[in-house]
């Protein structure tokens, strides 16, 4: 059921590996579960079979064939090719600690903050194209698994207050006395899905409302002229 320009992405990337990296991958493809158990799944198999890394790669993203070498390049402990998050108003999924001495180590706790008018991180990037922050989501992401040896399973859990990359970010940090490097890759952005519109009694007025206001209009366009004299020619 993967959608069928993720489908491309993830030829096109799966090619450019082949022919270009001395790299060696193991698929974990989980049946449809919850997103923590299924993050947690490909972390035992990738220790199990003594890989060097985890990536993930979600299946509503559209990546450069480049990322993961990208990725290697930052020498992080995570580093997340600079997606955005998928909702409005559609901000960098990465955080940045609170300006209040919050921190991995503060006793009283650690807090997170979106990136303030960073929708697009712009200046904000170091000489590589990198950009250190305090947690990232993990649709397209690098982990050392030298973290995973570090921390008693489950890695990812899904919580009422927090995800599960956010969690896993933020509890390394907790728990691994050492400091931590997780950063953003800004050099191959990657393209997130969004939602489909439901088209129904209850949504066509504001659909339409939208449409209108972005002067697009969804007509046939495949249908033109030259379609029509191609039926009328059968």
């Amino acid at each position: 059921m993967i959608d069928k320009d993720v489908y491309a992405s993830s030829l096109a990337w799966a090619f450019y590996l082949g022919r270009h990296t001395d790299h060696e991958f193991m698929l974990s493809t989980p049946t449809r579960s919850s997103i923590d158990r299924g993050r947690n799944e490909a972390a035992k198999a990738a220790l199990f079979h003594d890989c060097d890394y985890l990536l993930f790669m979600d299946d509503d993203m559209v990546i450069h064939p480049q990322t993961f070498d990208s990725l290697i390049k930052c020498q992080a402990d995570i580093a997340m090719a600079h997606s955005y998050i998928r909702g409005y108003p559609y901000q960098p999924m990465c955080f940045t600690w609170k300006d209040d001495g919050s921190g991995p180590h503060n006793p009283q706790g650690s807090s997170l903050d979106m990136f303030p008018g960073g929708e697009t991180l712009a200046g904000k990037w170091d000489e590589n194209g990198i950009l250190e922050v305090a947690a990232v989501g993990f649709t397209c992401a690098l982990i050392d698994t030298k973290l995973l040896k570090e921390l008693e399973p489950p890695y990812f859990i899904t919580s009422p207050n927090q995800t599960e990359d956010v969690h896993f970010c933020l509890r390394a940090q907790f728990e691994i006395p050492r400091k931590l490097k997780i950063v953003v890759d800004g050099k191959f952005p990657t393209t997130h899905l969004g939602e489909k519109a439901q088209i129904n009694v209850n949504t066509i007025g504001a659909l339409r409302e939208v449409e209108k206001s972005m002067e697009v209009s969804r007509g046939r366009k495949d249908r033109d002229a030259s379609y029509h004299e191609m039926v009328e020619g059968l």
